[in-house]
């Protein structure tokens, strides 16, 4: 596994990047515009989906 050490914020050149970050910059582009309609493009429907932000409130809340 390949760590990334570069913020993603869905602006990046989606042809230059793995399956992966490309899915992750989607994501992104999706919620830092508010559009939902990317944002529902973005997620599984498997009925599975969950996102977690607990770590990154807490990495935010001790860096405050």
């Amino acid at each position: 596994m390949k760590t990334e050490q570069v913020p993603v914020t869905g602006r990046e050149q989606a042809q230059s990047l793995s399956p992966q970050m490309r899915a992750l910059s989607q994501f992104y582009r999706a919620l830092n515009t508010r559009d939902i309609e990317l944002m529902t493009e973005t997620w599984a429907h498997t009925g599975e989906e969950v996102m977690d932000l607990t770590a990154y409130v807490r990495a935010v809340s001790a860096n405050a």
